[in-house]
């Protein structure tokens, strides 16, 4: 254990000498609700500025806890939970995952954060408002004007959620009209309707209006269907208002084909395993490291992909580390048709070899509980109880979310059309296709799956997936196996 922690500190210190550039001035910081000062450290990296988390906590008065072990630090502001990885351009705020685009920075024992882009991301959260004035160099952290901070969709299939999210909990009330408009009417509330244009429209729905009234606001969805179904609940923290909107479909105009895109499989999202300080199975011959394999076979998959014509959007394009559960959400945030995990698979025992693809269900032999737990372990990176994240089995994890049974037959069918791609065409075994509980796979509103490409922990395919060569039949196994999916799925436009 000592051992691991000089080495993380090595590697810490190693990568803010080569990331971070040289400080300038701090800037003042006030915190209008309680009226205290405090000042913040600030540094550059090339001609970004960033800031020290730790400061920006003591000014909004939220609580931090730093995990050296992890690289992760947890902010509790009292009503949301922003965490952030080192070196990772990735926040989670409670169970939403946001790309700041620039990765965070350590220096000094300390994180230093984006500037811009986090106090843009921490505006989207907070009760108040963080706002930088560049002349004073100062951060104030003032009460916000606007009350209700945004509007964001997911899909689910045969309906859309919206969500609202708001900075306090407030009343509200909603009605649908003969015309088709569902008025939200939220007793309180402050809208900047100029940002009505940045939001998100859902598939539901064909236009959103906003009005400000002077003890009210109202937020007003035309709906593409006037006997739609909606449900509106309410949450309290986060503060947010929820619009279920469905619709009954008529099953046979789909013809058998899968109900979750309107016309064709367009948009892929390749998910290279690991990352960061999550190195995953390690190689015993050559210490190879399966995030450094799975990036290049995801890259080289994603690029065969494009020059067919697909839209392809990778969890990660470098070493950095990704919560499991920030994995799907992005793909669900993007709207994607297809979810590929792509991993190298590893045993106590040096004799295992050979090529397997996986979808999300409970495991039915130890092969593929031992395969899922394996994966399942980066979550030893994100939670705080690790005793707790060894002890849970494959089936609590799929018990965290309802698992989507409307994707398991399409899952299963891409598993087997990928991994029949890799039979006779890989000098390795073909260890078919199996079911088990990997928690990357869970919330994926999408068809899932998960490839265990080759055993790196037997010397022999170590040596194999060290190889270009290799890499490159793997992954244009793994892209003809979607292409094919793709082929046998695609709806046929009128």
């Amino acid at each position: 254990m000592m051992r691991n922690y000089i080495l993380l500190m090595i590697l810490s210190v190693l990568g803010w000498w080569l990331t971070a550039g040289s400080a300038i001035a701090n800037v003042g910081g006030r915190n209008v609700f309680n009226q205290r000062e405090h000042i913040i450290k600030t540094t550059k990296v090339g001609e970004i500025i960033y800031v020290s988390l730790a400061d920006i906590q003591i000014l909004i008065n939220a609580g931090l806890e730093w995990n050296p072990f992890s690289g992760t630090a947890k902010v509790d502001t009292g009503d949301r939970i922003i965490k952030v990885s080192m070196y990772s351009p990735y926040v989670m705020v409670d169970n939403d995952a946001y790309n700041m685009v620039y990765s965070a920075a350590f220096q000094d024992g300390e994180l230093y954060m984006p500037l811009e882009s986090f106090l843009e991301l921490s505006n989207k959260v907070l009760r108040g408002e963080l706002v930088y004035d560049y002349g004073q160099e100062r951060i104030d952290y003032v009460p916000r004007f606007h009350n209700i901070l945004g509007l964001s969709s997911e899909e689910r299939t045969n309906a859309s959620l919206i969500t609202v999210s708001l900075s306090e909990a407030m009343q509200y009330e909603y009605n649908v009209t003969d015309e088709g408009w569902l008025n939200l009417i939220i007793d309180g509330g402050r809208v900047d309707t100029n940002l009505v244009k940045q939001w998100g429209i859902a598939k539901a729905v064909q236009a959103i209006r906003a009005y400000q009234f002077e003890n009210s606001a109202q937020l007003s969805f035309r709906l593409k269907e006037k006997n739609a179904s909606i449900k509106v609940s309410d949450s309290k923290n986060p503060a947010r208002i929820i619009i279920s909107i469905s619709a009954e479909t008529d099953e046979s105009e789909f013809s058998g084909n899968p109900s979750w895109r309107k016309n064709e499989i367009e948009l892929i999202v390749i998910d290279p395993g690991h990352g960061g300080q999550d190195s995953g199975a390690v190689g015993r011959k050559y210490g190879t490291k399966e995030k450094d394999v799975v990036l290049e076979i995801s890259k080289m998959v994603a690029k065969f992909l494009e020059n067919k014509g697909l839209k392809v959007m990778m969890t990660r394009n470098e070493d950095v580390f990704i919560p499991l559960g920030g994995r799907t959400q992005l793909a669900n945030r993007l709207g994607a048709d297809l979810f590929v995990s792509i991993h190298a698979n590893a045993s106590p025992k040096r004799k295992p070899r050979g090529s397997q693809t996986f979808f999300l269900s409970q495991a039915k032999n130890d092969e593929a509980r031992a395969a899922a737990a394996l994966e399942n372990s980066s979550l030893k990176f994100e939670m705080e109880n690790e005793a707790l994240a060894a002890k849970m089995g494959d089936l609590d994890y799929i018990l965290m979310d309802l698992v989507q049974n409307e994707y398991l037959k399409e899952s299963s069918e891409l598993a087997e059309m990928i991994q029949k791609e890799a039979d006779g065409k890989l000098k390795i075994p073909n260890r078919g296709i199996d079911q088990a509980g990997f928690y990357v796979l869970n919330k994926a509103y999408m068809p899932a799956v998960l490839v265990e490409t080759a055993f790196i922990s037997n010397e022999v395919e170590e040596g194999l997936l060290k190889k270009e060569s290799f890499q490159k039949k793997v992954a244009e196994n793994i892209a003809n196996g979607i292409l094919e999916f793709k082929r046998k799925y695609q709806l046929t436009k009128k």
